[in-house]
């Protein structure tokens, strides 16, 4: 077990660094486990479709439950969860809330 003191907290397993700000904006790729955002815009118009039929269109609020290495990005939205590939998560522009 290492013990690293990074952003000013004391972590087991490495550093953890802070949440991103309200209002910064990125990929759905970048966002870390725990991190709540706000879909900002969906580039292709086939995903847009089918998010919007699970709920997550532009606009909704979610929160990364998980983020499998080389794997997709787990969002929960309530009591539902979806997993989306990487590849579309990078085509997804949302904003930390």
């Amino acid at each position: 077990m290492q013990m690293v003191r990074s952003c000013s907290r004391l972590t087991v397993d490495g550093p953890r660094r802070d949440p991103p700000r309200g209002g910064t904006t990125m990929t759905l790729d970048m966002v870390r486990r725990g991190d709540r955002v706000r879909i900002l815009h969906i580039d292709d118009p086939q995903v847009r479709f089918q998010a919007i039929r699970f709920g997550i269109g532009e606009g909704a609020d979610v929160r990364c439950a998980e983020k499998l290495p080389a794997g997709p990005i787990v969002l929960r939205r309530g009591r539902q969860e979806i997993a989306i590939g990487r590849n579309i998560a990078r085509s997804i522009r949302v904003e930390a809330i």
